[in-house]
Parts: structure tokens; C-alpha cells; sequence
């Protein structure tokens, strides 16, 4: 009788290559002002410039990660690869709402071989939704000043 397993599996080391990545954090976005897009959320982090038309995030947005663009960009949430198929645009007004972000990670540099996404030469964002409460409840969140947008 053998005690070595029918299939051995084989082991293999993989080599880490020091890579840059920065996180917004829940706390960080509920001091935001409320309904802002992901790629609002991250305009503050090195490496990283993002524009959008409107102060309110409505009609898009523009996103660079080291001078590389949008389209060069893969975003996740929760895993879910989320850019268009055929144009590598990503919508980010569409994606997510601020309230419901808990944290939005950004890996600068091109992607891992098993990340999801295939246009990630510049870099990859990752999104993740808040956990959903036991308790039922709401959250209510508001801003003001100039023209009543932020």
C-alpha cells in the first residue's frame, strides 16, 4: 500500500516584482462629497489624473494612470471585469455610487497574467462594494455650496 498521493501536485515558486499601488478607504469616501464616480474618488492618489465635465460625475470621465489612458486601464469591481468588450471604454458614472463603495484599490503598471482584464497596460482599478447590514436601515447623505452641486 503507498502513502504518496496518486497525483502529486507540483509547486512552483512565482517570483515577486515590486509593483506600486495605492487604496481609498471608506473612511476617505465618506468624507467626500456624496455621489461621486470611482474615478473621482481616486483624482487625489500619486500617479493618478482623472477629469470629468461636470463637478457631479453624471457624464463620465476621463482617467490617466502614469500618462497611460482610459483604455489602457482594466477596472474591476468585485473581480467582474466592468470595461467595454470592444472599445475598452469604462463608464464610470454608470459603475457604482459613492454610498455604496467601501474601498477602491489602484495597482499603476501592467497586470498580473491572471487579472481578468486584457487592457491593463497601464494599470488596474480595483473596486469593492460595502458589505450590506444586518440590520435594515438606509444611509441619507446631502451637499451644498455654489449652484448646489458640491
Amino acid at each position: 500500500m503507498s502513502t504518496s498521493p496518486a497525483c502529486p501536485r507540483a509547486s512552483r515558486k512565482v517570483p515577486s516584482r515590486p509593483n506600486s499601488s495605492s487604496t481609498v478607504t471608506q473612511a476617505f469616501i465618506e468624507k467626500q462629497a456624496p455621489g461621486q464616480n470611482p474615478f473621482q474618488l481616486v483624482r487625489l492618489l500619486p500617479g493618478v489624473n482623472s477629469t470629468s465635465p461636470d463637478p457631479l460625475g453624471l457624464t463620465g470621465g476621463n482617467i490617466t494612470i502614469r500618462g497611460l489612458q482610459t483604455s489602457q486601464v482594466g477596472v474591476t469591481l468585485e473581480g467582474v471585469p466592468i470595461s467595454d468588450v470592444g472599445s475598452a471604454a469604462t463608464y464610470p458614472q454608470e459603475i457604482i455610487d459613492s454610498e455604496d463603495t467601501s474601498q477602491i484599490n489602484i495597482k499603476q503598471g501592467s497586470a498580473d497574467l491572471d487579472s481578468p482584464v486584457v487592457n491593463s497596460s497601464g494599470g488596474t482599478i480595483s473596486i469593492y462594494m460595502r458589505d450590506p447590514s444586518i440590520k435594515p436601515g438606509g444611509t441619507i447623505d446631502f451637499s451644498y455650496g455654489s449652484k448646489s452641486s458640491t
